[in-house]
């Protein structure tokens, strides 16, 4: 069960940046369009975009995951002790 928490946490990260994502696309699309001359400071831009992104998924999913571990030792101290 706390592997499902750990994994649940890591996925509902990584859903909520993926849709993030998918709007900051839209906008670098619009912006690469029009300024389309200059290819090698894209290629550099978007390396490092990608390098930020990966950092980010990668520490959010953890901590998602351990946020949710958390919640779940939470309640289950409280349904030990109270009830």
């Amino acid at each position: 069960m706390i592997s499902f928490s750990l994994a649940f946490g890591g996925i509902v990260f990584l859903f909520a940046f993926s849709w993030f994502k998918e709007a900051a696309n839209e906008i670098s699309k619009k912006d690469f369009e029009s300024a389309a001359d200059d290819s090698k400071s894209h290629r550099s831009y978007l390396l490092k975009i990608f390098f930020f992104d990966w950092v980010i998924s990668i520490v959010g999913v953890l901590f998602t995951g351990i946020l949710f571990l958390v919640i779940f030792n939470i309640f289950q101290y409280l349904q030990e002790t109270y009830l």
